[in-house]
């Protein structure tokens, strides 16, 4: 992997773990009082535009490591920490953008909670994975 797509990789998860963050804030801490009763914070519709915006980048930059760098490991079968922490990452990747996708049209909102708490956690515990994995 190079520089330019380790580069794109870090900046998306970045952005997309922000945004992410910004968005479980607001819609959970920062509810405000209107004449007709509570509504969602006004930058909650900002955030989560971006969000939707930044996280298709991570997914397509993802795809490009996908051959160059991800299949060219998996050739190689000794399991050193390096990729087991990229394993898990490409498994907790796959969860989190299932996750993602599945609260675009759950409406109930006792199922709906549950998959944005396992959401954040995935995606918390991705980031995490990322700096295990280029750290190791």
């Amino acid at each position: 992997m190079n520089s330019t797509e380790k580069r794109n990789i870090l900046f998306t998860l970045v952005a997309s773990l922000l945004s992410g963050i910004s968005i479980f804030i607001l819609d959970s801490y920062f509810q405000v009082e209107k004449p007709w009763g509570v509504v969602s914070h006004p930058y909650l519709d900002k955030a989560k535009m971006l969000h939707y915006l930044v996280t298709p980048l991570l997914v397509l930059s993802i795809g490009f490591i996908i051959k160059s760098h991800i299949f060219k490991k998996l050739k190689n079968l000794e399991f050193e920490k390096k990729k087991r922490t990229g394993l898990i990452l490409c498994f907790l990747l796959v969860a989190l953008i299932y996750s993602g996708q599945s609260l675009l049209f759950i409406t109930d909102p006792t199922i709906k909670l549950i998959f944005v708490y396992i959401h954040l956690g995935i995606g918390l515990l991705s980031g995490a994975t990322v700096m295990a994995h280029l750290r190791s």
